[in-house]
Parts: structure tokens; sequence; C-alpha cells
């Protein structure tokens, strides 16, 4: 065997996916999901199946605390790809470690990919900030008789 075609049948064994390159190839376009949390608020967490809602916009008419902010990232090989939505489901899961009742979507993205700049071109992403209804009291009710004569 020549020196061309060994490195021919090099090359055709790292694009087939075969031999330790390949390996070593797919090692680094591969990203794994990522989650990361800035503790705004310290609140005791929730139990693993509490239900978190999922805003778009800050909730109208009921007050709340920021708890968290949390950022997702997902990555994949080349072969998959994944969505900024995708990253929700990870995100309710650090919510609920923070206390919180919902998460206020601020941005996703999608999983962008080009194969001739050399792969992933940026992986999936999220970010949202986790929040806790507060419990609004309600103001005493003073009874007539209570308040005195009235002239």
């Amino acid at each position: 065997m020549n020196k061309s075609s060994t490195t021919a049948a090099f090359a055709l064994a790292v694009l087939c996916g075969s031999g330790p390159l390949a390996t070593l190839a797919h090692a680094q376009v591969a990203m794994k999901d990522k989650t990361s949390v800035s503790v705004l608020k310290q609140a005791p967490p929730r139990s693993l199946d509490a239900p978190i809602e999922v805003l778009a916009f800050e909730p109208q008419g009921r007050p709340f605390e920021q708890l968290c902010i949390i950022t997702a990232t997902g990555g994949q090989t080349i072969a998959g790809s994944k969505k900024g939505t995708d990253m929700i489901e990870p995100m309710k899961n650090r919510a609920r470690t923070c206390g919180a009742d919902a998460l206020i979507i601020k941005s996703t993205s999608d999983q962008t990919i080009k194969p001739l700049r050399g792969g992933i071109d940026q992986g999936a992403r999220a970010e949202a900030v986790a929040i806790r209804y507060l419990e609004v009291e309600a103001a005493p009710v003073e009874s007539p008789a209570a308040a005195g004569p009235q002239d």
C-alpha cells in the first residue's frame, strides 16, 4: 500500500466514524447539557414532583419575588440537535431546588449547525427567572359597631 492509499484509507475511516480519531472528532464536537443557577434569595426547596408554572411574562396582579436566575445550555453532537425549549424541564428541576413556584422564560435559542464552518456553531440555550408567589395578607375588616357612633 503506497502513502496516498494509506492516507485515503485513514481519512475514509475517520469520515465513516471508525478508528481512534473518529472518537476524538466526535468528542470535540459533543457538548454536555449544563444548568447553572445564580441565587438571588434563599428559600426552602420544593419537592421533586411539585408543579412549576412556565410563564412567558411576569404575572400581573399577583405579587412575587425573584429567587434565582437559571441558565441552561444543551448540546449534542452534529448527529442530533436540541431546541431551547428542550432546556425547560431541566430548568424546572433547578427551580424546585430554589423553592420557586414558577419560571419566567426570558430567552431561548436553538442549536445551530454549520457543517462547512466546523460543526456546532452554538448549543441550545435558555434563560429564566425562578419566582415564588407572595401571600397577600387581607386587611382587617372593621365592623361598624367597633367603629363607634356615627354622626
